[in-house]
This record gives C-alpha cells, sequence and structure tokens, in this order.
C-alpha cells in the first residue's frame, strides 16, 4: 500500500518538474543604457545630497513645517468656533444655523454661486 501511495506521488511530481519555463518565450530585446555608469552614478549621488529621499518609507512630510500660529491660540480659536462648527455639521446640514444666525458675508463666498455678470 506505502509503495503504491509512494510511486503515484512521484508520478503526480513528474509533470510539475516539466512545466517550469526555462526564460523568456521568443527573442527579448536586450537593454540597452542611454547613461554612461559614471554619468548615473553622479546623478545618483547629487540626489543624496539634496536632501531627504521623498520615496523613503520613513520620509516625514511635515518635519520642515512651521506653523505661523501657536498652541494656544489655536485652542481659543477651537473653543471659538466649536459651537458653530457643530451647528454646520448637524443633522440638517447646517441649515438651521444658517436660518437662525444669517449667513456673514465672508459664508458668502465659501458656496457656488453663479457669477454675478452671468446672463
Amino acid at each position: 500500500m506505502n509503495s503504491r501511495l509512494a510511486l503515484s506521488l512521484i508520478l503526480a511530481a513528474v509533470p510539475i518538474e516539466s512545466a517550469l519555463a526555462d526564460g523568456p518565450i521568443g527573442d527579448s530585446p536586450s537593454y540597452m543604457s542611454t547613461a554612461a555608469r559614471s554619468d548615473v552614478l553622479a546623478e545618483l549621488a547629487s540626489f543624496k545630497r539634496s536632501g531627504p529621499n521623498p520615496w523613503a518609507a520613513g520620509y516625514d512630510q511635515l518635519r520642515a513645517s512651521k506653523s505661523s500660529r501657536s498652541r494656544p491660540e489655536v485652542a481659543a480659536e477651537y473653543v471659538t468656533l466649536r459651537e458653530e462648527v457643530r451647528a454646520r455639521t448637524g443633522e440638517d446640514g447646517g441649515s438651521g444655523y444658517f436660518i437662525g444666525n444669517g449667513m456673514r458675508q465672508q459664508d458668502q463666498r465659501r458656496f457656488a454661486r453663479a457669477p454675478r455678470d452671468a446672463r
């Protein structure tokens, strides 16, 4: 019984080995570089000197950013606008807020409308 099982496993494995491809099908053109190795190495060295690699996994794009306002200023503005934001993002989509408080001039510029000289 065991010899039959071993023989069937060996026969089953034979077609798998022959199905593996040796290389690409047909004639593939060989790669020809248009730049010399020294040119490529000089470009690579220039790129490394230019600063951090934006394609690196550890790249932090916010590292060099600086805020023009301090943390307490931002926190104070958040507290001031908290109720307005809650009303604007409420269940009615802010309609009740705009009806009750009227739209300020700066709010009107945020919404799309036709130009004044449109015909």
